[in-house]
């Protein structure tokens, strides 16, 4: 007899997934890459080639690439950068810029931080799903769903390992240390972000004010109890949405902060790949004579980066008189008021930290869903 495990297991490496999903973090990934090679050619131009000075490889003399064999890297990064981000032979383009980073990061640990580290990582995962359509991320009226692009999902399942083991080990570093969980080193953070000029929400002054608060330590607390949850809860079906929005919360207050900006923005993006292949399997209906329902209309395209809504004008029907807007589920059934307004902030990440909330008051609202027979 089979191990449960071992099914699952095998069901896991044998499903597929549309991958359109993926193409926000596809860009994201793109970004970074580019960026990254962007700031290793500025330096070779100021600062000169690294084996010219002290350097530590973790490689034979013979891997670490000469002068010129480092231009030309460098030169080849940056257009597999934008190959990934327009999406043109994107797979191969990511397993080659992955491979590349890696390796530029072992031919010089001095340069190696975590942020590159989980970029190159990042990259040669997103390689082993079908990441590869060009989708727009501000869809028209009535347009038809991109193309699917479906593969196997081992690469998602790999990608949302990762995910959940960043924050396990954020919150295990934390819980080890006594500093962390009284903030100490929340605190600590915060002066050196004042230090440096501020953030981009916060200015010196607030971050002074808010270290000095006794706050600070129930804020840390916080961070351990969402990374905690993330690790614990993400991966799981009727939990997600939770430990999801508990993640988003955690790297916006970390970006607001200044917390390692660039590993934050790549362990947020990462989130997406908890999302499920279902472009546009639901809809938003709107009145287009509303001034409200074009708004609410604009918005969701705006944020909708997942493509999860087709959203248009109302058709003629007995509802047009009745209601701004309508959501129609996955399922059918269509939602209105506040309903809808939970279901919008459960399905686009961008306002998952608004959901508890508003579900919560929606529960106390009557009504809501209307029937599918007008």
């Amino acid at each position: 007899m089979t191990p449960r495990w071992l099914s699952r297991l095998r069901g896991a490496l044998d499903a597929t997934v549309d991958g359109t999903f993926l193409a926000p973090l596809r860009v994201v990934v793109g970004l970074g890459l580019a960026l990254d090679a962007a700031v290793r050619a500025r330096e070779l131009a100021t600062v000169g080639y690294f084996g010219d000075a002290f350097h530590l490889p973790l490689l034979s003399d013979r891997l670490v690439p000469s002068k010129a064999v480092y231009t030309a890297l460098v030169a080849a990064r940056l257009v597999l950068a934008l190959l990934v981000v327009v999406g043109a032979r994107a797979r191969i383009a990511l397993a080659l810029s992955s491979a590349l980073a890696i390796h530029v990061l072992l031919a010089d640990a001095v340069g190696l931080d975590d942020a590159r580290y989980l970029l190159a990582v990042t990259a040669g995962l997103l390689a082993l799903t079908p990441c590869e359509p060009r989708t727009s991320l501000v869809a028209a009226d009535d347009a038809p769903p991109p193309p699917p692009a479906v593969g196997f999902a081992y690469g998602v399942f790999l990608l949302r390992v990762l995910s959940v083991t960043l924050h396990a080990a954020f919150a295990l570093a934390w819980l080890r240390d006594s500093d962390a969980r009284a903030g100490a080193v929340l605190r600590e953070h915060l002066l050196r972000a004042a230090a440096a000029g501020g953030t981009f929400v916060l200015s010196p002054g607030a971050l002074t004010s808010l270290a000095e608060r006794p706050v600070v330590g129930f804020v840390a607390k916080g961070m351990i109890v969402a990374a905690l949850a993330v690790a614990g809860l993400a991966l799981g079906g009727r939990t997600r949405i939770p430990a999801l929005s508990a993640a988003v919360v955690l790297r916006l207050c970390l970006l607001a902060i200044g917390h390692a900006p660039a590993f934050s923005v790549l362990a947020a993006a990462l989130l997406v790949a908890f999302a499920k292949g279902d472009t546009q399997a639901r809809s938003v209906r709107f009145d287009p004579a509303s001034g409200l329902g074009r708004a609410v209309a604009t918005l969701v395209r705006a944020t909708d980066w997942l493509g999860r809504y087709a959203v248009s004008p109302w058709a003629v029907d007995g509802l047009a008189s009745r209601h701004t807007l309508v959501i129609v589920r996955r399922d059918g059934s269509r939602a209105t008021g506040l309903a809808a307004a939970a279901m919008l902030t459960r399905t686009i990440p961008l306002f998952f930290p608004f959901w508890p909330l508003v579900a919560f008051v929606a529960s106390f609202t009557k009504g809501g869903d209307v029937p599918n027979e007008v």
